[in-house]
């Protein structure tokens, strides 16, 4: 079609003076004019519905759980279901740039032809719109979940089969010895962050997300912060228990020792661990709102493997929320660090913090313990082919879930 200059150059040349060439260009000036307006308007239109497809599908990815693969594939997925309502109005179907920013935002940028109805007498080709859209997205605050507090060599081992989920929280090892950590062969962590003091690791083929060394060590929580217990004199159950089922009330327990394979119910209560107490393979204990506690290094719980543990801290009280602890103020415990080993049970089901300041723990394999709202302390760590799953004593400080918001 004739546009409007090659129009108004052939009238400049025509010197028959016919009233019929001047009509045609008023004429297609005219609907040139008026197409404009209808055809800025659908522009207007399109680039408005093609920014809010945008929009809601950076949301969308945004919002996703998980990794930014994660986040991409759902934006992705969205504007490709969204945009099916949109191509009636384009030459072509648009498509849409994805990519994460330095800073952590989720940037979309799509564009589309609109071809024109009336104004294309003025003006060649379809018009072109483009949108971009931003989210910023802020994850909420980690909380520790595990202190290694050693500064040894070998701080923390993850043997082959340690699998341990704790996407909302952080490891931290205080070690800056070489090497701080050793990860073998088979060993996964999926955390939110390992944070190390040092900067030296091994690592013989084991897999760990989000591995950070030279980090700023988040110091022990709970140092000073509990009260001991008084420890009576008189113990409430001493040496050998037989019989399939007992009852134990609070109180202090004296080398206690649970022969066969019983029913154990500790009732709610400060349990104060004499020497070693001993729950033997196939038992069954069921401890709610129970807080155990160790007077010295010498007194532990000894499980010896494939048993049932349900055990949760008090809700209230002196001891909320504590399920394990020992003294740390007496000078003669913390100068004597102890190995504490707990044998693999397929079911264990902890709640609450865990604080063994001064204990080489090692979980053994075969074990498979839910951890959820606990926080654990120990001096040393070794988890030899057990699964560990933990959710944090505390939720992170910012909420449970990320914040997302639009930028632009």
């Amino acid at each position: 079609m004739m546009n409007v200059k090659t129009a108004l150059g052939h009238f400049s040349e025509d010197t028959k003076g016919s009233i019929l060439p001047t009509a045609a260009v008023l004429l297609t000036v005219i609907i040139g004019i008026a197409g404009a307006a209808v055809d800025y308007s659908r522009q207007v239109n399109a680039r408005s519905k093609l920014q809010d497809i945008v929009d809601a599908s950076v949301l969308a990815g945004a919002h996703t759980p998980g990794n930014n693969n994660d986040k991409l594939t759902v934006a992705q997925n969205y504007f490709n279901a969204d945009i099916a309502n949109f191509t009636q109005l384009a030459t072509r179907a648009p498509s849409i740039d994805l990519e994460f920013t330095p800073d952590g935002a989720l940037l979309g940028r799509a564009s589309a032809d609109i071809p024109l109805f009336l104004s294309g007498v003025l003006i060649d080709g379809p018009l072109q719109v483009g949108v971009a859209a931003e989210v910023g997205i802020n994850e909420p605050e980690s909380s520790p979940c595990v202190y290694v507090l050693a500064n040894q060599p070998q701080a923390a081992i993850f043997n082959g089969g340690a699998n341990i989920v704790a996407p909302s929280c952080d490891i931290n090892v205080h070690s800056e010895r070489n090497p701080a950590i050793l990860f073998n062969a088979g060993a996964n962590l999926d955390i939110n962050r390992l944070c190390v003091a040092g900067s030296n690791i091994i690592n013989n083929g084991g897999t760990v997300n989000n591995l950070e060394t030279n980090c700023t060590k988040t110091p022990d929580p709970f140092a000073g912060v509990f009260t001991n217990p008084p420890v009576p004199v008189a113990c409430t159950t001493r040496g050998p228990q037989d019989g399939p089922f007992h009852r134990i009330p609070a109180g202090k327990h004296c080398n206690t020792i649970f022969n066969g394979s019983p029913t154990i119910e500790f009732e709610p209560g400060v349990h104060i661990i004499d020497g070693t107490m001993i729950w033997n393979s196939g038992s069954t204990i069921n401890a709610p709102g129970v807080t155990f506690y160790f007077p010295n290094t010498d007194s532990q719980i000894r499980p010896n493997g494939n048993h049932v543990i349900n055990a949760s801290a008090p809700t209230s009280g002196i001891y909320e929320g504590i399920l394990m602890f020992e003294n740390t103020q007496n000078p003669t415990n913390n100068n004597r660090k102890r190995q504490y080993i707990i044998n693999g049970s397929p079911d264990e089901n902890l709640e609450g913090i865990i604080y063994l300041p001064n204990r080489d723990l090692t979980y053994n394999s075969g074990g498979n313990i839910t951890a959820n709202k606990t926080t654990i302390v120990v001096n040393r760590l070794t988890v030899n082919g057990s699964g560990l799953n933990i959710t944090p004593f505390e939720e992170p400080t910012t909420g449970s879930n990320q914040t997302v918001f639009l930028k632009r």
